[in-house]
């Protein structure tokens, strides 16, 4: 009954979209599964739209387009990984390695002069997002990466930690980033594709394209920001069923909790979709820092004094979530709506929260 649904005609127009509004080379980046959409569908469309380059974060979603008939793309490893065993796999895939630390960069040396296989890397920089990469002053390390026989570098990049919302910050870490390249090019490295732009940071600050970019979630239609990207569209929508209607008096409770009660005589419906299929609100905060602590609680007074509210769509019609929203059950006000039994109910689901149900392409 639940199904989350893909409109393939939207996901199209977004890439190319997207495409149209840069010189460099455009990386699809579909890891957790193409963002929840599917890793292969999500491929087959970047294809169709032109896009031939992928970014993913594991082995086995190399391995899956692999095996799925995408022998001739590039894939390039974001995650780093010193693991032998995973650096094999890539290297008999024929993945792009990122290489952010000599103890991975030994280990592939390793491999690749016992294979005889040349692999191909990317140099990870490390402007900010302290997860890998070399550091900007280990100008001397990313020197020798560069130089050494046994691997073909074919690029360089790094990750912005805030370009959704803080400027002054993208723009010290691209100053980093910039400086860096222009240092290895002064030792006469050609540092090849230089890149550094999620999402957030292409749609933001195009003159940071430079000769590729990384995009994911706009290829969704979903910002970390507010806006509509100039035009892109959210690509699915989770739909389910009226199962239950029901008439409740005044002063009935919904939900546990007894989170709501009844203003009035109420008309509710029950749909078979809840927080374990990934409806609702975010509750996850695992920092405990004093902004981070005082932003979610600012969050819930903002709430309050707002009243704000989960809806749903009902026949095109807003329906207001009514109560705490079940693991898999939504109760929503269908009094003012004109409604049966097996009528289509929209809810507004992120693709990578959704769970336990089918993803359908139309």
């Amino acid at each position: 009954m639940n199904a989350y649904i893909v409109e393939r005609d939207v996901l199209l127009r977004n890439i190319r979209l997207l495409v149209s509004r840069t010189e460099a080379a455009v990386y699809g980046v579909i890891k957790g599964g193409g963002y929840g959409l599917g890793l292969i569908p999500m491929a087959e469309v970047l294809k169709e739209a032109g896009v031939c380059r992928f970014a993913v974060t594991e082995v086995t979603e190399v391995r899956a387009l692999r095996e799925n008939g995408f022998m001739e793309e590039e894939i390039l490893m974001l995650r780093e990984t010193g693991l032998e065993s995973e650096l094999r796999e890539l290297l008999d895939l024929k993945a792009t390695v990122t290489v952010g630390s000599l103890d991975t960069v030994g280990t592939l040396r390793q491999i690749a002069v016992e294979t005889g296989v040349r692999p191909v890397c990317h140099v990870k920089v490390d402007t900010g997002m302290g997860r890998y990469g070399f550091l900007p002053d280990r100008l001397e390390d990313m020197e020798a990466v560069y130089r050494m026989e046994a691997l073909d570098v074919r690029g360089v990049y790094t990750h912005f930690n805030r370009s959704y919302d803080d400027e002054a910050l993208t723009r010290q870490e691209f100053a980093a980033f910039a400086s860096v390249c222009e240092a290895l090019e002064s030792r006469g490295i050609q540092v090849g594709l230089r890149h550094c732009c999620n999402s957030s940071a292409f749609l933001k600050y195009p003159e940071m394209h430079l000769d590729a970019v990384r995009l994911g979630s706009a290829l969704l239609g979903r910002l970390s920001f507010p806006g509509d990207g100039g035009g892109l569209r959210p690509v699915g929508r989770c739909e389910s069923r009226v199962e239950v209607l029901r008439t409740i008096p005044k002063g009935h409770a919904v939900g546990y909790g007894a989170g709501w009660k009844a203003k009035r005589e109420t008309v509710i419906a029950v749909c078979g979709v809840g927080y374990y299929h990934g409806f609702g609100p975010p509750s996850r905060n695992d920092l405990s820092r004093f902004r981070d602590c005082f932003g979610g609680a600012l969050s819930y007074v903002k709430a309050f004094l707002t009243r704000r509210s989960l809806w749903v769509t009902v026949n095109g019609k807003p329906a207001r979530v009514l109560g705490h929203v079940g693991m898999v059950q939504t109760v929503f006000d269908v009094t003012d709506i004109p409604c049966k039994v097996g009528d289509v109910v929209e809810l507004p689901i992120k693709p990578l929260e959704v769970k336990g149900m089918e993803i359908r392409f139309l």
